[in-house]
C-alpha cells in the first residue's frame, strides 16, 4: 500500500539493516540494475528462489536481529484461504510460516503519502499471532490476521492501495516512488520514462502509464467499486 518500495530505504537511512525478499525479474541485467539501486540506498536484496539460498539468508538475516521484508499483498491461488474485502483469495503462506517457526516478530508497515506530496511510514503494533500448537488452524487464523490488518489500511487509504489504482479510477497512472521500482525510469536524471533503458529491455514507451507526483488526483472511486469497498463512490485518488 501506498510507495511500498520507500520502506526499506526509510530503514536504513534510519540505521537499520534490512533485506527485502524479491522475485527477481527474468532479464538479469534489469534485475541487477534494480538490486544496484536498493544496495545504494542500504537495502539489501534476497532473491525468492532458489527457495533454499532464499531462506538460509532469510534466517540468517533474522538471528542477526535484523529486519526482512515482505510484500504482504500478492495474493496466490496456491496460498491460504482468506476473507478480504468481502471475497475470497488465497493469501501467500511463507510468511506467516516462516513467523510461527522462527518467532520473529511480525510488524506492519506502510508508507502513506499525506499532504504537500509527503511520505509517513507508519509502523503498526506487532501482530498477536495465534499459537495454539495446532498448525494448520493456526496457520488459518495469521493468515486471516495478515490480511485483515492490509484490509485495515485499505479501508482507510483505498486510493493507496497500488494494486487497486487502475480498478479504483479505470485511469492508468503511478507515481515517481512506483516507476523508479521498473528500472525503466531516470531516477537520477530527468525524472521520465527512459527510452535508453526500455529500448534496452524492448519495452515501447507506448506501454508505460502517466507518472504523476503522489499530490496528482487521477480520478475518483467508481460507484460499483465504492460499494464492494463500503466507502462513498467519486473519493478522489492520488
Amino acid at each position: 500500500l501506498g510507495s511500498f518500495t520507500m520502506i526499506g530505504t526509510r530503514l536504513a537511512v534510519e540505521g537499520y539493516a534490512v533485506h527485502v525478499l524479491v522475485k527477481q525479474p527474468r532479464d538479469k541485467g534489469f534485475a541487477d540494475l534494480v538490486d544496484y539501486y536498493r544496495a545504494r540506498v542500504g537495502v539489501h536484496t534476497i532473491p525468492a528462489k532458489p527457495r533454499r539460498e532464499a531462506v538460509v539468508k532469510i534466517l540468517g538475516a533474522l538471528r542477526r536481529n535484523e529486519i526482512v521484508l515482505f510484500v504482504a499483498d500478492e495474493f496466490r491461488y496456491d496460498g491460504v484461504e482468506v476473507n478480504f474485502l468481502g471475497h475470497l483469495f488465497y493469501a501467500p503462506r511463507g510468511p506467516v510460516t516462516l513467523a510461527a517457526r522462527t518467532g520473529a516478530a511480525v510488524v506492519p508497515m506502510f508508507a502513506v503519502r499525506g499532504p504537500q506530496d509527503r511520505l509517513t511510514l507508519e509502523i503498526a503494533p506487532e501482530l498477536n499471532l495465534v499459537k495454539t500448537g495446532d498448525v494448520p488452524r493456526d496457520l488459518a487464523a495469521n493468515a486471516a490476521l495478515f490480511s485483515a490488518t492490509l484490509e485495515e489500511m485499505v479501508r482507510r487509504h483505498p486510493d493507496q492501495w497500488s494494486w487497486l489504482g487502475f480498478r479504483l479510477t479505470g485511469e492508468l497512472a503511478c507515481d515517481r516512488a512506483n516507476a523508479c521500482f521498473t528500472g525503466l525510469f531516470g531516477t537520477l536524471t530527468d525524472q521520465k520514462w527512459s527510452p535508453r533503458w526500455c529500448e534496452y529491455f524492448e519495452a515501447e514507451l507506448k506501454w508505460l502509464p502517466p507518472v504523476v507526483g503522489g499530490d496528482t488526483t487521477i480520478g475518483a472511486v467508481r460507484s460499483a467499486v465504492a460499494a464492494e469497498l463500503g466507502v462513498p463512490a467519486g473519493i478522489p485518488v492520488t
